[in-house]
């Protein structure tokens, strides 16, 4: 597949998937209004899935903390708890991630505040990303992205099997190599809102094992959707066929006797008695 063709299946497929999912579109929008500090979280929160799921995480946290300093201090048992209480997934691994971030900020630079970032350009802002979250490359691009509109795409692993079931990239690409064809296929003010799609797609229908492609709103572009359901099929009528099939068969050879004569219900209670 040439790049010109599969950067536009990639813009059809997106179509998609807005109509399809409808509450997982716009998310740009409703960052719009949120502060610094609140995008950052949000992008810590939902590293490695969807930026959606991170929004809600971390309004579910904001509900039950006057801050994001009083989570700092509060420590990880207590924001896990207060997420499980939220109904928000994950609790223990998110809220262990999003203090230890807090905590490396605070102790970086003495305090919540972010006014120096105000005017910083993207050096400045990269250099401040891997500060204060380190080396790792999807939560660093998930940060940039999210909470700084930097063009880029965090090469997650499940942006890697959508992609590639998707066939929007060959079969052998990597990660890294995925979510730079989704970077270079569109335009830099859609990437937040398509790569959350893309991450929600994964979360609700694309699984790792058992996709459900019968409800997945880009399954008519997806060349895998029909391997996938076709195997289901397949799986199914088989599993159908062996167990009423199977039951049927055997509950029949019950009532017959060696002869295929049909034996009453009395005299198979008695045969019964015989074998015990």
């Amino acid at each position: 597949m040439s790049g010109e063709h599969s950067s536009s299946k990639l813009r059809n497929i997106i179509k998609s998937l807005e109509q399809g999912m409808e509450d997982a579109r716009g998310l740009s929008k409703s960052l719009s209004g949120t502060g610094l500090m609140d995008r950052l979280m949000c992008a810590v929160l939902g590293a490695g899935g969807s930026p959606q799921r991170g929004h809600l995480a971390a309004k579910g946290i904001l509900s039950q903390f006057v801050d994001w300093n009083e989570v700092r201090v509060s420590g990880p048992t207590s924001v896990s708890e207060a997420m499980a209480a939220a109904g928000l997934p994950d609790s223990a691994a998110r809220a262990r991630t999003a203090t230890e971030f807090l905590g490396n900020l605070f102790r970086r630079y003495g305090s919540m505040g972010l006014q120096f970032l105000k005017d910083a350009n993207p050096s400045d802002t990269k250099r401040f990303v891997t500060t204060v979250s380190g080396e790792d490359k999807v939560l660093n691009a998930a940060i940039l992205l999210v909470a700084f509109g930097t063009p880029v795409v965090p090469p997650t692993p499940s942006l890697h099997r959508v992609c590639g079931r998707l066939g929007v990239c060959p079969p052998d690409a990597s990660a890294a190599q995925c979510a730079k064809k989704v970077q270079s296929s569109l335009p830099a003010e859609m990437l937040l809102d398509s790569y959350n799609l893309l991450e929600s797609l994964a979360e609700r229908y694309c699984h790792p094992e058992s996709p459900d492609c019968k409800r997945c709103p880009a399954s008519a572009q997806c060349p895998s959707a029909r391997k996938f359901l076709k195997a289901a099929e397949a799986g199914l009528a088989s599993k159908c066929g062996s167990r009423t099939g199977g039951k049927i068969e055997s509950r029949d050879a019950k009532a017959r006797g060696a002869d295929g004569a049909r034996i009453s219900r009395k005299e198979r209670a008695v045969r019964a008695g015989k074998k015990k």
